[in-house]
């Protein structure tokens, strides 16, 4: 098994909720690397959440974030892919959330957007959103900023509601469209330009450093994930994820609260037995 590019979402796939990195799969991360693999970190997060991520790991590979919607070759920065919604479309998914009363963000560049629900932010929903966490680049509740910079070329929106019938509603509006929809949760909406995700992000760096798909390793947990695995030859499902994942999937990993992702990669790309 010739791997020279592993893959891997960040949430419930390397750190489990409400978790952190484990010092095993910081090891073996590292260790991938060292060996002269890619190790890329890809993630819904923006930039600098995932980057964080990546720096804590001790990691030095490119980084994809906003679910796809962009790639930079390191840590430090260095765009190579952006994938980001028109004029049009971004404005019409804007007042479709609006009037829907949903919990809605957008990511622009390395800023989430953000734009309370009527429940504001006490809900359920709206505790899970990347804006609970906090940071410099994140702008909360101006609607007339909003609208000035965050429906400008948004690599991605995100809706929250507590209203699982509302946001199936949704989804099914935004595929009638032509959208890339997905879900982290069964609360939750990303909104991408048509064709988007994870899946378009891997194929661009693979084209940058002349990698095929054959020689590419993904895992993930989420339906957000499945174009990922789909573009990739070894695609590893978490035993925490969802159905449809793990039916595209070529192998099911541990759990990740078990370092799941860890194992398969200290056995299939170290050659380390495992336990």
């Amino acid at each position: 098994m010739n791997i020279r590019m592993i893959v891997s979402d960040i949430d419930g796939t390397l750190i489990p909720g409400g978790g952190t990195l484990s010092e095993r799969t910081k090891r073996v991360l590292k260790a991938c690397e060292e060996k002269g693999v890619y190790v890329v970190l890809a993630s819904g997060r923006t930039f600098y959440g995932a980057r964080g991520v990546s720096l804590e790991a001790g990691l030095r590979g490119p980084v994809i974030s906003a679910n796809g919607g962009r790639a930079d070759l390191s840590p430090e920065g260095g765009v190579i892919f952006e994938d980001t919604l028109d004029e049009e479309s971004s404005l019409r998914i804007y007042r479709a959330l609006r009037d829907a009363g949903c919990f809605m963000t957008s990511y622009v560049g390395t800023k989430i957007y953000a734009l309370e629900e009527t429940n504001g932010f006490g809900s359920k929903c709206a505790q899970t959103s990347e804006i609970r966490k906090g940071g410099d680049h994140i702008v909360v509740n101006d609607e007339a900023r909003f609208l000035r910079e965050g429906t400008v070329r948004p690599y991605k929106y995100e809706a929250y509601s507590d209203d699982t019938a509302l946001i199936d509603r949704l989804r099914e509006k935004f595929l009638s469209w032509g959208l890339s929809v997905s879900s982290a949760f069964p609360y939750n909406l990303e909104i991408l330009a048509p064709g988007g995700g994870k899946g378009r992000a891997v194929e661009a760096l693979a084209a940058h450093f002349g990698i095929d798909r054959s020689e590419i390793m993904a895992f993930g947990d989420g339906s957000n994930d499945l174009t990922m695995l789909r573009a990739v030859g070894w695609p590893v499902a978490m035993a925490n994820g969802v159905q449809v994942l793990k039916d595209a999937a070529w192998k099911i990993a541990p759990d990740c609260r078990d370092d799941g992702e860890a194992r398969v990669l200290a056995e299939y790309v170290l050659g380390e037995k495992t336990e």
